[in-house]
């Protein structure tokens, strides 16, 4: 456990041995939520940007599989 301060602007520093094991970049989509009295934090699934798809993590841009065949293909 790691004890952090909110800043004046409300934020909070994860720290970055958290960020490196749990391979948390600037690009990571998370959710915030309140769940009883405290922050949950949870790590979102990669979705396309044009179907809503899970996306793998290895791909590097923000569409399925499915969709870059598509686009290839059109």
């Amino acid at each position: 456990m790691k004890i952090c301060k909110v800043d004046k602007l409300g934020m909070v520093v994860i720290p970055m041995s958290f960020r490196r094991e749990l391979g948390i970049t600037t690009e990571t989509p998370i959710s915030i939520d309140l769940v009883d009295s405290s922050v949950v934090i949870t790590i979102c699934d990669r979705l396309c940007k044009l179907c809503g798809k899970k996306i793998h993590e290895a791909l590097k841009i923000q569409l399925c599989e499915d969709c870059i065949k598509s686009v290839k293909n059109y």
